[in-house]
């Protein structure tokens, strides 16, 4: 069995250099005035322009005489220094990347809140703006046996009295056309205002998009509530 003296990598343990593993130097970093420590010594010396023509690997080093070594024997003076800087830089780094980490929840957080705060107002508004639309909207008034499509209350608010006046208009023509003598057939009678009025703002269901008469999509309907909003704002 060979002995361990003669084995492969005997200068790379823990005691080898005391100790210090330095790592790997680019040659490229070993220009000429470059001050160097050879590391199985801990002589210093300086980097001189090469004299005869040779591996890039080896660099031309002056201590009391002139030697070529091996950059992987080499490092540089302010080794310490720049390797403390690299690693300091990087938990800067690191730091500033966890700090921003935080921030970024933070304001994440903040923004969902904020979502959460308007998504509950324009629900609450959506609400006031349904309740209003139909506390105040048609209804059949009875006078003399007789009975007539009507607005309850002219509230003061334009948007919302604007639109019980077109739903008035919509509902009386939509009247005409279903009960007119011409359109009934033998065995079929006049339907009931009650029942039309039902039909005309529940027949698609009772979305509170239904409610208004000149709107076909949700961003307009949107459009309107923030309408409202702003104008129980104003007043």
């Amino acid at each position: 069995m060979p002995s361990s003296k003669n084995g492969k990598k005997q200068n790379t343990g823990v005691y080898f250099t005391n100790g210090i593993h330095y790592r790997p130097t680019s040659h490229r970093y070993f220009t000429p005035g470059t001050r160097v420590i050879y590391n199985k010594t801990g002589e210093v010396g300086i980097v001189v322009k090469k004299m005869i023509k040779c591996s890039r690997s080896l660099i031309c080093v002056q201590f009391d005489d002139i030697r070529y070594i091996n950059s992987k024997l080499l490092h540089l003076v302010d080794y310490y220094s720049t390797e403390q800087k690299k690693q300091c830089s990087k938990c800067i780094e690191y730091r500033n990347n966890k700090n921003n980490k935080k921030k970024d929840r933070l304001s994440r957080l903040l923004i969902q809140e904020e979502n959460k705060k308007k998504i509950k107002n324009f629900v609450e508004y959506k609400k006031k703006f349904r309740k209003e639309i139909l506390d105040n909207g048609l209804y059949i008034a009875y006078t003399d046996n007789k009975s007539k499509y009507s607005i309850k209350n002219i509230t003061g608010n334009e948007l919302i009295d604007n639109i019980n006046k077109l739903n008035l208009e919509k509902i009386m023509d939509y009247d005409k056309k279903v009960n007119s003598i011409s359109s009934l057939s033998v065995n079929e009678s006049r339907i009931p205002k009650e029942m039309l009025l039902n039909i005309y703002y529940f027949a698609n269901g009772k979305s509170s998009q239904n409610l208004i008469p000149y709107i076909n999509t949700k961003s307009e309907y949107y459009e309107i509530i923030e309408k409202y909003r702003l104008s129980l704002i104003n007043e």
